[in-house]
């Protein structure tokens, strides 16, 4: 799932949409026979994907729409009908999203719908355990705080997850250094040589004892170059 481009991965049912509605003999008003005809069939056939290209392309009934994606367990179209849709019920439809129980589609509708309850959703990828998508809430969604998830994103012992941590957390001193801890005590070579380079107030001399420990080379090297305060500078023109 490429959760930024979420409208481009319906085009199969958007193929679909197109042959259906140009079937019709006449579309000229939203009273027309054939309009309520078709809507009455999606409801019939409770397609939600007909249902929200319906919604999106004919501003008629759109709460009978709305009913079968509210009822479905799609979360793709959810997301969307609460994008796209004039008037949607965005409550119901985040709501529906969290009881679905994936923390991925919690995060996706946060990061699109402009009026979803982004608080409540925070709580709820939290209350999933899910530390990647702890990660990637605090990273992708403005406004969010580092507090809310650094106790997972701790727990998970993720590098990639700890640094984004550090990056967010605003200087939080006491939590740096139990980031710092974890990426040490783990060998986390290419994650210590990013902390170091990026935190400030990192320990850079710990923090290069770990990567000389590792015996990784590559790090090593990248550390004596990238790393200002290292002592291993002057070693540098060895590599």
């Amino acid at each position: 799932m490429s959760f930024k481009y979420l409208d481009d991965q319906i085009w199969e049912d958007e193929l679909r949409w197109t042959e259906v509605y140009s079937r019709l003999p006449s579309k000229g008003s939203l009273h027309n026979e054939h309009i309520i005809a078709l809507q009455q069939s999606i409801i019939d056939t409770r397609d939600v994907a007909l249902a929200y290209l319906f919604a999106l392309n004919v501003p008629y009934r759109t709460y009978l729409m709305q009913d079968i994606v509210l009822h479905s367990s799609d979360p793709t179209y959810i997301v969307l009908f609460a994008k796209h849709i004039p008037y949607a019920d965005i409550k119901s439809l985040q709501a529906r999203t969290i009881q679905l129980g994936k923390p991925e589609w919690m995060f996706v509708f946060a990061y699109h719908v402009a009026e979803a309850n982004r608080k409540t959703l925070e709580r709820a990828i939290i209350k999933s355990g899910s530390a990647k998508w702890c990660h990637m809430a605090l990273k992708y969604l403005p406004g969010s705080s580092y507090t809310a998830f650094r106790d997972p994103i701790l727990g998970s012992r993720c590098p990639t997850y700890l640094l984004e941590l550090a990056r967010r957390c605003g200087g939080d001193k006491r939590l740096l250094k139990a980031i710092e801890t974890i990426l040490v005590e783990d060998k986390q070579a290419k994650h210590c040589r990013l902390f170091a380079k990026e935190i400030p107030g990192a320990n850079i001399k710990r923090l290069e004892q770990a990567v000389l420990e590792s015996e990784n080379l590559t790090e090593i090297k990248r550390f004596a170059t990238q790393v200002k305060e290292s002592k291993l500078n002057r070693l540098s023109v060895l590599f």
